[in-house]
């Protein structure tokens, strides 16, 4: 009786915890088809409603935006992540990350800010000083929504992230819809408005959704200086990520001006359905990972990886072939002739698709057992290397400069941080322990 009763319970915690990760993952997925689902939005309505010129300025700034969040969210939220499972320290933990992300926001928007004129210069884009103002209002206004993620994140809890981007997304999309529908055209200026209006409303439903509550968030000299030694490496990690996807954008609009930005963009929207994938691992594997690595539990690791990477690839390799079967009929579907380089484009770029499932899985698994230092390296080094790509191969091809530039680079990098995740599982104890922690 007795090992009747300890099956039966065993067997009902298996069956619990199987169906708390598939919400988790169903939630997660959920959250990331929030991407394609406003790209499709932005095809059908953004991209032909917008006059070229405006596009091509509305894509700068949106990168300029994009870019300021995302490396502030690895520089101050991803440390906190990391070691969010601290109890007993985690008021300090949320404060100091907080306290990191606000004086990066102080550096970064305030010199954007200062050097508007000649950012405009340097990009080719007049109408940046005065469009400016708006990315710095709605990253501000973004921050509470930001903070919020990366707590309900670290906590697994997926469907209040999905509730706070989506809020984001359907603000957007009501909020360009209207000024469509009134007016048949949209302006930098509008959809910018969009966007600053949108983090307001983010922020609003972030403090909103439960488990509410910042953990009694405080700044202490320890944990900022825990959280620094952590957030510089995946600072940098996420500056080569900027590099390979945010960068070419300006690069582009310095050499060939945002008419070609404009064609560029269309083609980089339709293959935004890779960032399901990338968006998914982020929010979901990375926390899966930490944990199992914090639980000393190695075989499930490796068994969650290599599972992990084999079923990416039965799905990235069909879909990468599909994308560029479609490309140049999908383009001339909603566009016509208006962006004639926009299909051949797209052909190309869903070939650095094949290279993703690799590149995330293993650098996921190399932060979670501590060692940023190596994903901080290699991506550097690289990112280096595709600067230099880009602003060779942009001067001379354009667009397709760029996205050559891109495939090379994540290449190398998919070859790199496959190498160093094969060696994780042989870690030692003493290796199990971040070295950066102070």
């Amino acid at each position: 009786m007795v090992s009747v009763r300890s099956w039966y319970i065993a067997a009902r915690s298996v069956i619990i915890s199987r169906q708390h990760t598939l919400r988790v993952g169903a939630w997660g997925l959920a959250n990331s088809l929030l991407i394609p689902a406003y790209g499709i939005f932005a095809i059908v309505v953004v991209f032909r409603a917008t006059p070229e010129q405006e596009l091509g300025a509305y894509l700068v700034l949106q990168a300029i935006y994009l870019m300021v969040v995302q490396l502030a969210r690895s520089f101050g939220y991803t440390p906190m992540i990391r070691h969010f499972f601290d109890e007993e320290r985690r008021g300090a933990i949320v404060g100091s990350s907080l306290a990191l992300t606000l004086i990066f926001h102080l550096v970064a928007i305030g010199g954007l800010l200062v050097l508007r004129n000649h950012a405009a210069r340097l990009f080719g884009c007049p109408q940046l000083p005065t469009l400016i103002w708006f990315v710095a209002g709605a990253v501000v206004l973004g921050v509470p929504s930001e903070l919020r993620i990366g707590i309900l994140q670290a906590l697994h809890h997926t469907r209040q992230v999905f509730a706070i981007n989506a809020s984001y997304q359907l603000t957007m999309i009501a909020a360009i819809s209207v000024t469509v529908m009134t007016t048949g055209r949209a302006h930098a200026t509008q959809l910018l408005e969009a966007a600053v209006f949108a983090a307001a409303v983010s922020s609003v439903v972030s403090l909103a959704v439960a488990p509410r509550g910042l953990y009694g968030p405080r700044v202490t000299r320890l944990e900022l200086r825990r959280m620094y030694d952590y957030g510089r490496y995946t600072l940098g990690t996420s500056l080569s990520g900027v590099v390979f996807t945010r960068v070419d954008v300006l690069i582009l609009s310095a050499f060939r001006g945002s008419l070609e930005v404009a064609a560029y963009g269309v083609s980089k929207v339709f293959a935004r359905v890779f960032d399901v994938y990338l968006n998914t691992a982020a929010l979901v594997l990375f926390p899966l990972f930490c944990r199992l690595w914090g639980e000393n539990r190695r075989d499930d690791l490796r068994r969650a990886y290599n599972r992990l990477l084999l079923g990416s690839n039965l799905v990235f390799v069909p879909l990468v072939i599909l994308v560029a079967v479609v490309a140049i009929p999908l383009v001339r579907l909603f566009y016509g002739d208006k962006y004639p380089t926009a299909g051949p484009l797209l052909m190309a770029f869903a070939l650095t698709g094949l290279t993703l499932p690799w590149i995330t899985l293993a650098q996921n698994l190399v932060n979670a057992a501590g060692v940023p230092s190596f994903v901080f390296g290699a991506r550097i080094a690289i990112a280096a290397s595709n600067l230099v790509l880009d602003v060779v191969l942009i001067r001379r091809f354009g667009a397709f400069g760029a996205i050559a530039a891109t495939l090379m680079s994540f290449t190398m990098l998919a070859v790199l941080m496959t190498r160093k995740a094969s060696r994780v599982f042989t870690f030692g104890p003493a290796d199990a322990a971040p070295r950066h922690d102070v």
